[in-house]
């Protein structure tokens, strides 16, 4: 999984804003299926991702580089956009691949790069995906749609007696 940038708020408001900041922002696929089924999808809160890095879960520190490198190119453009409504709330999520065989682990995330998110008001998020050494599970995407998935043969349950 990628590390992205997700803002959040009211659709009319959020909607406006990203297609005026000039980021390839793209809105959730779960805010898109709630806007299908909802009359009033314009007052409905709404999720918009950017990602910001390809690199998997078990590459954080790439992760890390790749945020960095883009704020240095896009930290005023996503300032701006936070700064149209107080009401935005916007994430960094890093996904971090743990194996279940590891006994521990850690990245370190610079203090300057969490100065910069605390500066912009840019919560920083890490999830965690407990990981096998041979599967390549990624089943949930970044847009929230479901990917492939990898599935352990088990035996039958018993049959009810």
């Amino acid at each position: 999984m990628p590390a992205v940038i997700r803002i959040a708020g009211e659709r009319h408001l959020l909607a406006d804003a990203v297609a005026a900041c000039g980021l390839a922002f793209t809105e959730s696929a779960q805010s898109r299926r709630k806007r299908r089924f909802n009359a009033d999808a314009d007052e409905m809160e709404t999720t918009y991702n950017l990602t910001v890095s390809e690199a998997d879960g078990d590459e954080v520190p790439v992760q890390i580089r790749d945020l960095d490198k883009f704020l240095n190119s896009n930290e005023q453009q996503l300032e701006t956009l936070l700064r149209l409504s107080p009401s935005f709330h916007c994430t960094i999520d890093f996904s971090w691949d743990f194996p279940t065989t590891s006994a521990g682990q850690y990245n370190c995330f610079p203090a300057a790069l969490l100065t910069r998110l605390g500066v912009l008001g840019v919560d920083l998020v890490v999830t965690v995906y407990a990981t096998s050494e041979n599967a390549a599970n990624h089943p949930m995407q970044p847009s929230g749609e479901v990917g492939r998935f990898e599935v352990d043969d088990q035996p039958s349950p018993p049959a009810d007696r």
